[in-house]
């Protein structure tokens, strides 16, 4: 994670790599009964789409295939409509403004619409790549009762502190939750003027944690829904002295199970989204497999995204089935080397005011509106993506019930499919991203 200034957040979201893979009842049982069984159609979407290696005799289990689906170019409006019997997807380049944003995304059989409130059709956040391995920051001390209000600031004196070796934890505690206060000094020779760094926390946190650099606040960061998602690297000025950290557990380990390391870094281009700056240079539509349709819209990036290439792709299977995947390929000619740290792939309202959640093992998620029983179902064929619940501020809503169990969603709430792949991007070398699902059916979320 690359975070530039005071206050901002970075969450966990990395999700478990086990998915679902039953058959269910055919197309009539499967869409027109009640209870819906929205775990047989997570199966199905893991199944056909995400192994990609089903038979088409599969795919009619679960929907009447029997009618192509289509894409239709409107040249006049630049607008792409991807069409079958269940569900309806358009697209729209702005050429003035260089901008490829969402239109509609409607459920034909049940009427009812997905709102999107993404600003575009993409956003990729980025990270620096280390410039050397990281070197452990030595000489923490901890406190374990409320210090001062100025205990964060670089001249506090902590000279009364226990001293403390990361790592440092404690088992699961009680139903009440526990705090721990740090603090650490920077040797003053550690980081060059004019060099960039990062402090970096792999696999360290397991509780919440406020970070302050020289008192002020740098970031918060939650707690990790996987092991593999537990990594945090925060921007670093040569001239910070004092890292204080605020840990805060509740029922789990907490505390900073690895060291925490000061590491040099190279440069990262600022985030990307797809609000402007692009040119148009053209559009595919090709056969799929098992008689979908794919759509590619190739961009190349002016002003603040030059050098870089991007395909926007979307996939439409044919007949009834209410899925549309979609998913980019990224190319940079720039000659630095840096990470993608985040891909947002959309971000969707809750179907209704008052919705029913419930999250599956992976990163299947569905909710459905209570009254009207309209639902979205989201999923990344990833084990390191998530279908992200948030507010429409873009804070992180973590939830506390366990995979399977049905919530409920307070108005407002929003559910994004992301991915956190820290792939490298080399020059002139494209990197394919994973698939993400969005669906839209009737029904109650189990």
């Amino acid at each position: 994670m690359r975070i530039g200034k005071a206050g901002g957040t970075w969450r966990f979201a990395k999700q478990g790599a086990r998915y679902g893979a039953r058959r269910g009842a055919r197309h009539n049982a499967l869409f027109h009964s009640q209870p819906f069984a929205v775990w047989r159609f997570l199966g199905f979407l893991f199944l056909v789409i995400g192994a990609g290696r089903a038979k088409a005799t599969h795919r009619a289990d679960f929907f009447d295939v029997s009618k192509r689906p289509t894409i239709v170019f409107h040249k006049g409006g630049m607008t792409w409509t991807l069409r079958n019997q269940a569900v309806e997807r358009t697209v729209r380049f702005d050429a003035k403004a260089g901008a490829l944003t969402p239109v509609s995304f409607r459920d034909l059989r049940h009427g009812h619409d997905l709102h999107s409130l993404a600003a575009s059709e993409a956003t990729f956040a980025f990270q620096s790549a280390l410039m050397e391995p990281p070197k452990p920051l030595f000489g923490w001390r901890r406190l374990t009762v409320e210090p001062p209000t100025n205990w964060r600031a670089s001249a506090f004196d902590d000279a009364g502190w226990q001293p403390v070796t990361l790592p440092l934890t404690r088992p699961k505690p009680d139903s009440e939750s526990k705090t721990w206060w740090l603090r650490a000094a920077i040797p003053a020779d550690r980081m060059t003027p004019g060099h960039a760094y990062a402090l970096l926390f792999d696999h360290a946190l397991t509780g919440n944690a406020e970070v302050y650099f020289d008192g002020v606040l740098a970031a918060k960061i939650g707690p990790s829904e996987a092991l593999q998602a537990n990594f945090a690297q925060i921007d670093l000025t040569p001239q910070t002295r004092v890292v204080a950290l605020k840990l805060t557990g509740g029922e789990r380990t907490f505390g900073v199970g690895n060291p925490v390391s000061v590491a040099e870094v190279g440069s990262a281009p600022p985030n990307l989204d797809l609000t402007g700056d692009w040119k148009y240079l053209i559009h595919t539509i090709n056969a799929g497999e098992e008689g979908s349709q794919i759509l590619t819209i190739t961009l190349t990036g002016l002003n603040r995204y030059d050098g870089f290439d991007l395909d926007v792709s979307y996939q439409i299977y044919p007949g009834e089935e209410p899925t549309i995947a979609k998913w980019f390929a990224f190319n940079s000619h720039r000659q630095t080397r840096f990470l993608i740290e985040q891909v947002t792939y959309d971000r969707w309202a809750m179907p209704g005011a008052h919705c029913e959640t419930q999250a599956f093992a992976g990163t299947g998620f569905a909710a459905s509106d209570v009254g009207s029983r309209a639902g979205i179902l989201t999923a990344v064929v990833s084990p390191l993506g998530a279908s992200e619940r948030g507010a429409k501020d873009g804070a992180r809503i973590a939830s506390s019930a366990p995979i399977g169990a049905i919530e409920s969603a307070p108005e407002g709430q929003i559910v994004a499919p992301t991915l956190r792949p820290y792939y490298q991007i080399k020059p002139t070398t494209p990197q394919t991203l994973p698939k993400s699902l969005t669906a839209c059916y009737h029904g109650p979320p189990a």
